[in-house]
């Protein structure tokens, strides 16, 4: 899925020290609380060279910046809480919304070493999640597809300021059905937004999300063995911890394996016709393709991906012979040249 609207992306500067490798300071922002009487709790990952430690924190906000106190870090990995009362100057952080970056410095032999965080959230333009409500965090919380790992912060119920963050307290549930471009109920299908969750027979979902604005117009589907995306219609809701939101879900993709999009390759224009197409009729081609040097096939594939019908293109024009147990719906037509697809196009069956 074209996920960058959801995703937090945290930049690293580093600059190289010396001939020897060394380990990179790093510092994340991992949750923020407003504590009633405390005030504001910053949580922060960190990993250090223990032979070149971070010597210095600094919190910039909209409202000024100061150094943090008690420095070095103890240990190569850890998690750190800042605090007013742990800075050396006074600094507001407004909880309606704030921009704040955290910048870490560790001094080598001959420059200095930076890595930075940042959060935005609230009103605060460009913000990544609302303000947190009374006895939430923001919390950040990493989640996988396909090995790779992505990180998206979500309002907490539960926090757990200093330890390592969970997803109690976290999410919501999204219900509905999901459809394909011919608004039929898409079986047995595994998809992800934030975790795996497969439909059933008739179509039906529930999904496990984090709690946050979610603004999309595409899903992650299982095919061939990994995730991969698809359009959709886009969807817009904000999800909270425990809540139910219902959701119907209108591709706007086929998810079969390979075929991300309508396709027309120049050098070998296709024609498919007629489109509909009674199969009693069936379908007829023109096309170029060299056919001596290359194999052509033609495959008639469902919207879920099952390739119902292979032929062997060997002339520049013919008639192909449709299934009779055809539906009157909508089908792709592919084009493969020695096993790469090279056209697709939609194919509507209907019987008059």
């Amino acid at each position: 899925m074209k996920k960058t609207q959801l995703f937090i992306l945290f930049g690293f500067l580093a600059l190289t020290v010396s001939a020897n490798p060394i380990l990179l300071p790093r510092i994340e922002i991992t949750e923020l609380f407003f504590d009633p009487q405390e005030g504001y709790q910053i949580e922060v990952e960190y990993f250090q060279d223990p032979d070149n430690p971070v010597d210095s924190i600094v919190v910039m906000a909209s409202q000024g910046e100061a150094a943090v106190r008690n420095m070095p870090l103890p240990g190569e990995y850890g998690y750190w809480v800042i605090t007013s009362d742990s800075l050396q100057s006074e600094l507001s952080i407004l909880q309606t919304g704030d921009r704040i970056k955290i910048k870490a410095m560790a001094f080598g032999e001959s420059d200095t070493i930076r890595s930075s965080a940042r959060l935005i959230f609230g009103d605060y333009p460009k913000a990544a999640i609302g303000s947190p409500a009374e006895d939430y965090s923001i919390a950040k919380m990493p989640y996988e597809i396909n090995y790779e790992v992505y990180t998206f912060f979500s309002k907490d119920i539960t926090p757990t300021i200093g330890t390592k963050n969970d997803t109690a307290g976290m999410c919501g549930t999204l219900k509905g059905r999901i459809f394909n471009l011919v608004h039929k109920p898409v079986k047995e299908q595994t998809f992800a937004l934030h975790y795996p969750f497969k439909t059933d027979g008739k179509g039906r979902y529930s999904a496990r999300l984090l709690s946050n604005r979610i603004k999309d117009h595409s899903i992650w589907y299982k095919g061939g063995g990994t995730f991969k995306y698809a359009e959709t219609e886009e969807f817009d809701f904000t999800m909270n911890p425990g809540e139910l939101i219902n959701l119907d879900i209108y591709l706007l993709d086929t998810l079969h394996v390979g075929i991300r999009q309508m396709k027309q390759h120049k050098d070998y224009p296709v024609s498919l016709y007629p489109n509909p197409v009674n199969p009693a009729q069936g379908l007829h081609y023109i096309c170029d393709f060299p056919f001596k040097s290359a194999r052509c096939m033609l495959q008639i594939v469902s919207m879920s991906g099952q390739v119902l019908l292979e032929h062997r293109i060997t002339q520049r024009q013919g008639r192909i012979e449709l299934p009779a147990g055809l539906a009157d719906e909508l089908f792709i037509a592919q084009i493969l040249l020695n096993g790469q697809p090279i056209h697709s196009s939609k194919i509507i069956v209907h019987r008059p």
